[in-house]
């Protein structure tokens, strides 16, 4: 009789006893737990492993890239305000310079602010350029650098407040009195801006409410300037404020300017007791 044959898929009798080994198998020694969980992920763990490498390089190489571009765009504007100072330097020593009437030189300082927009060393370039048209009192030219360098030193409020003052007052300057009082009530009440910069708009505001002979308004931005805790800036304003109001002129004075001095009438010439002047004053 012919000898019946085991499947070819059996297991051979003696390995029917054996049971299958795991990670979480009882008495394995922390090296052979390590062996079985090693051979059971070692796929999954590489393939993590390259991806978490792929994405640190790929951080890495982007920071290098953005300081990269950040260090070229600060040579760039560097570049330009050199070459404009060169320019402007050869200017005056040509003796065909007026600082009072003439533009200084800011061909390359405008160039690079447009190529750059956005950029906050644009926003240094376009506060540069309206310092320089409000200078010879090209009042609009100076309110359009103001206020794009105001939009983007946005984060930086100790440079967009500056930027924001300085539009005001420009637009004060260039004749739009209700306008630039709005923008210096928005430098005034905003928290972020430096107390140097709000405190000047307190004082700006109270010096036009008390130009217009408008009480009502001059007692309100004093009050709101003794009440917006400033710091020191606080002092320094409410005491010039004072004093501006104790000699405040009737007429023909900047209220944006200086604070006029206060007129002092003459010393009356000595007389004689005969009624003429005397030389030594007896």
């Amino acid at each position: 009789m012919a000898e019946k044959k085991e499947p070819e898929n059996t297991p051979n009798k003696e390995d029917r006893n054996i049971a299958e080994v795991d990670v979480e198998t009882p008495g394995l020694t922390p090296e052979e737990q390590l062996i079985l969980f090693w051979d059971k992920y070692k796929k999954k763990l590489i393939s993590a492993a390259i991806i978490i490498v792929a994405g640190s390089i790929g951080w890495f190489g982007k920071k290098a890239l953005d300081g990269q571009k950040l260090l070229s765009i600060q040579e760039a504007y560097q570049e330009a305000s050199t070459a404009d100072q060169e320019a402007q330097s050869q200017r005056e020593d040509s003796g065909n310079f007026d600082e009072k009437t003439d533009l200084v030189s800011l061909e390359n300082t405008l160039a690079f602010a447009q190529k750059h927009s956005g950029h906050p060393l644009s926003g240094h370039a376009r506060l540069k350029a309206g310092h320089a048209y409000f200078k010879v009192s090209n009042f609009q030219e100076a309110i359009s650098h103001y206020s794009e360098a105001a939009k983007v030193l946005k984060k930086s409020p100790e440079l967009g407040g500056l930027a924001s003052l300085y539009e005001a007052i420009a637009t004060l300057r260039g004749g739009d009195k209700e306008k630039g009082k709005s923008l210096l009530t928005k430098v005034a009440q905003t928290q972020d801006f430096l107390h140097e910069h709000r405190g000047e708009a307190y004082f700006k505001l109270s010096v036009l409410a008390l130009s217009e002979k408008n009480h009502a308004d001059y007692n309100r931005w004093e009050t709101a300037l003794e009440n917006a805790a400033l710091d020191h800036a606080q002092t320094q304003w409410l005491d010039q404020l004072k004093t501006f109001r104790s000699q405040f002129p009737k007429e023909g004075f900047d209220t944006l300017g200086p604070i006029p001095p206060k007129e002092v009438p003459p010393a009356p010439i000595p007389t004689s007791p005969t009624g003429s002047s005397s030389p030594t004053g007896n």
